[in-house]
């Protein structure tokens, strides 16, 4: 991986209650799991990121701590895919 992907954590949490395992991880849906980007596969990577059963925020060096509420998140993802429909 490169070394900006290196500096790169992704902030995960599951949306179903009983929280949710993908790419050979266990994520609560209470508490988030903070992965390094370096320390996965690009398989791993994109099977995380786009998984609809997860919330994953994508953070680097200079950035605050993730807001990972799924409400928020839901509206965001709702609003996009609004925008994309209206296209």
């Amino acid at each position: 991986m490169s070394k900006d992907k290196e500096k790169k954590s992704l902030h995960i949490i599951a949306r179903p209650a009983k929280g949710f395992r993908r790419a050979g991880f266990e994520f609560s849906a209470n508490k988030p799991t903070i992965i390094n980007v370096g320390d996965i596969s690009t398989t791993q990577y994109d099977q995380l990121v786009n998984e609809p059963n997860l919330v994953v925020v994508v953070l680097g060096d200079n950035q605050p701590e993730a807001d990972l509420n799924t409400d928020k998140a839901d509206a965001k993802a709702k609003e996009a895919s609004t925008e994309k429909a209206k296209k």
